[in-house]
């Protein structure tokens, strides 16, 4: 790992070269203090690991999300076991505008209604999420918001993995769980139907 480096200004990241040149990140974890050379041990610098992950349909005029979240407590340093996720928790939202990323409707809904509440005993918090990856280091440094104007609290930091690649690390594997539990869901609504509306007032 590399020691002594400033909060924030290192990270570490798992990518590849496509046929087309452009590189895909796979995953890419920032770190607050050391940072471990490995994807599977950088998210171990954390002392909980949030993924959430949202799907959307549209039905008629009404666009619908499902947000889907995991959580797991990290393990000691060193440890080299299997950890066990759970799930946290669901959001139906309803009437999505065309231009907003339903994933930040996701993100902010589980902060405000998962996190929150408890996030005063949870000490260091690493959110997976799939999206935005370009937005991740002014979020993270709170230039910007990640939901509109709200800024992340100042012991959460949002680390990126891919839902399709990355497969072989613990961010990877929960948010993948994250996106079947989110398609499930849809699926069902879709088979049982009909899906809410929206009051017109």
């Amino acid at each position: 790992e590399v020691g002594g480096a400033d909060p924030g200004s290192s990270k570490t990241e798992r990518r590849y070269e496509r046929s087309s040149g452009k590189p895909k990140v796979v995953s890419s974890i920032p770190s607050g203090g050391p940072s471990a050379f490995d994807a599977k041990q950088a998210l171990y610098a954390f002392d909980w690991a949030v993924a959430v992950d949202t799907n959307s349909l549209t039905a008629g005029d009404t666009r619908y999300g499902v947000c889907f979240s995991h959580y797991a407590q990290m393990p000691p340093r060193g440890f080299t076991g299997n950890i066990v996720y759970r799930p946290l928790g669901a959001f139906l939202v309803t009437g999505i505008d065309k231009a907003m990323n339903p994933e930040r409707i996701g993100w902010f809904l589980t902060l405000k209604h998962h996190l929150a509440p408890h996030q005063a005993h949870m000490e260091k918090i690493a959110v997976v999420v799939d999206s935005e990856l370009g937005l991740h280091r002014a979020i993270n440094s709170r230039e910007i918001g990640y939901y509109e104007g709200h800024l992340l609290p100042h012991n959460i930091t949002m680390v990126y993995a891919s839902t399709d690649k990355d497969k072989e690390t613990l961010q990877g594997v929960m948010l993948r769980a994250c996106d079947r539990g989110s398609r499930r869901i849809l699926d069902e609504l879709r088979r049982t139907g009909p899906l809410p509306v929206l009051s017109p007032n």
